[in-house]
């Protein structure tokens, strides 16, 4: 009896062990996830070092577009308050669907909103915004680098950590709707999820999937048009070349699959039209009123050669001796344009290279990860087409055949987002190369890869000067039901600005947030795309007042009064 109670001396000796591998394994996975931590902690430290040393005193921006930033995602809180429409901000009054006059920040200011509910003010809390979405960019590109190219632990950390700390996205680093390309690897996941549901004939799941693709777009869509549309143009590239180079089995089980889900195919596609209603019904008026972009523009904005791996100036390693370099061969060659610094930082940029021969050649790799074989074609294929040989670029052709293709105007920003695809390529072949080096090289490369990336970036925004002149002495009268600014002292003397960009932004932007803050709407403004009737720049010309009497008489604006920015004063009359 007590032989068939009592576990036997095998039995006894494989529980131990078994309870030894578990203890093995959850110090293992501790670890794993101490390291994961550590990583994203520095990634941020290091995108934020300048802010954190100031103790968040001066910000990512200047007081121009810092500040349109935060007015939109303000827009936003007022929203989920149930103070305002979705689709109309609080300025340009009284025009409608005023959202759509540049991007809508929607999932941004649901970030925002949760640090504005806890009173940090407006600049504050857009900052912090900025922050969480590159840790979101950080844990989601690290799953998609495990999950879909199946790098390993240690090069799914570096890649994430180049992702969140890369050059591009610190040189626009005020740009928080450029930011939102963190949210490209959970789109890549969800697609990812879907396909291979799709291909397995889980019906549940694909549905499910798909469903939250078709949301998440929609969603992503009135946060940033461009980074949602980069994406999609990515992965439709990426699928084609996915259908194209599967053999003949596989393409025949994936029509299969497609016949058997075609009701299910069909409830997808509703939920995706759905959600992406709200973007339809809100921009394509106003791309109707105010005209999408000319080819021209488009092109000027398309990316000379030597812009490929150019990183700009302030870049610490390379920016300086690049630019020395481009001078040499051609004494003309200038930093033009604002996005003349989106390149891949070159020490990447040559792995890349070497990754994608290495991955295109080796036909066991293909075979064990279409998925990564996919990924290489299309980023060639795509990047090719924004590149400009002389005047001439293949966007010309993308531009007049593929749907959102005329609203984008800042092409050379996808060089922002193709770094989802360029980094884990460049890892992939890393992570194989390093198998045969010496590991301090190993660790050299690595940190030489994080050390490329690093730039001073855009900080000049001083957050106490910004909510001073946000702040109000008394509350609006009651009568008032709508309000236009003066201009400020000086407006035309701001550093380091034009006079132009001067007088169409510094008065019209802190209207903009005010109106937001006290719930009032202005017919102040300025945006991306402007009313047509917008006439509201230099505001200390003698006629400032005049045209703005026009403005309110032609829309019959009998309680609009008067802010003077200077002294913070209201006037029923003016």
């Amino acid at each position: 009896m007590i032989h068939h109670i009592l576990p036997s001396r095998r039995q006894s000796h494989r529980t131990t062990q078994d309870t030894q591998v578990g203890a093995r394994s959850n110090r293992r996975t501790f670890f794993m996830g101490a390291i994961f931590v550590a990583a994203l902690a520095g990634s941020l430290c290091v995108q934020f070092r300048v802010q954190i040393l100031n103790h968040f005193s001066v910000l990512y921006g200047d007081r121009y577009d810092a500040t349109i930033v935060a007015t939109i995602l303000e827009h936003w809180f007022n929203v989920i308050r149930g103070l305002s429409k979705w689709n109309e901000a609080n300025y340009f009054f009284p025009h409608t669907n005023t959202l759509a006059q540049t991007d809508g920040y929607f999932l941004a200011g649901l970030i925002y909103s949760i640090f504005r509910a806890f009173r940090l003010d407006p600049f504050l809390a857009s900052e912090l915004t900025n922050l969480i979405i590159r840790a979101i960019g950080f844990s989601a590109f690290f799953v998609a680098c495990r999950r879909i190219v199946r790098l390993p632990f240690s090069w799914s950390i570096l890649a994430a950590i180049l992702f969140v700390i890369n050059n591009s996205e610190t040189a626009h680093g005020q740009r928080l709707q450029l930011a939102t390309v963190s949210f490209a690897p959970i789109l890549a996941i969800i697609i990812w999820k879907t396909c291979c549901s799709l291909y397995k004939g889980s019906q549940h799941f694909f549905i499910c999937w798909g469903a939250l693709a078709g949301i998440f777009v929609g969603a992503w869509s009135i946060t940033c048009f461009y980074m949602t549309w980069f994406s999609l143009y990515f992965l439709a590239a990426a699928l084609i070349v996915a259908v194209l180079a599967a053999g003949p089995a596989q393409r025949r089980v994936l029509g299969m699959r497609l016949r058997e889900m075609k009701w299910a195919i069909g409830l997808i596609i509703a939920i995706f039209a759905g959600s992406i209603y709200p973007l339809l019904s809100t921009y394509l008026p106003k791309a109707r009123e105010s005209g999408m972009r000319t080819v021209s523009s488009a092109l000027e904005n398309t990316v000379p050669l030597q812009n490929v791996t150019r990183v700009g100036a302030k870049n610490l390693l390379f920016g300086p001796s690049y630019d020395a370099l481009l001078r040499a061969f051609d004494p003309a060659s200038a930093n033009v344009g604002e996005y003349y610094n989106t390149g891949t930082a070159p020490i990447l940029f040559f792995l890349f290279a070497l990754g994608c021969a290495y991955i295109l050649k080796n036909k066991q790799l293909k075979s064990a990860s279409p998925a990564l074989f996919s990924i290489v074609i299309a980023t060639i294929i795509t990047w090719a087409t924004i590149i400009n040989i002389r005047g001439h670029s293949l966007w010309q052709v993308i531009y007049y055949t593929i749907p959102g293709a005329k609203a984008l105007n800042v092409v050379s920003a996808y060089q922002i987002f193709i770094l989802m695809a360029v980094i884990p390529i460049s890892l992939v072949y890393l992570s194989k190369a390093a198998g045969k080096m010496p590991r301090p090289v190993t660790l050299l490369l690595a940190a030489l890869l994080c050390y490329e990336e690093l730039n001073h970036g855009y900080i000049t925004l001083n957050r106490n000067d910004e909510l001073q002149r946000v702040a109000l002495k008394q509350p609006i009268p009651n009568q008032c039901d709508s309000f236009l600014v003066s201009g400020w002292n000086n407006q035309n003397l701001a550093e380091p600005m034009p006079l132009w960009i001067n007088n169409y932004y510094a008065h019209n932007v802190t209207a903009m947030l005010i109106a937001e803050l006290i719930n009032v709407p202005t017919i102040n403004g300025v945006a991306s795309f402007n009313p047509p009737d917008w006439n509201f720049g230099f505001p200390n010309n003698s006629d400032y007042f005049q045209r703005s009497h026009e403005y309110t008489e032609k829309y019959h604006l009998i309680h609009t009064c008067k802010l003077d920015l200077n002294t913070k004063r209201w006037s029923v009359s003016w």
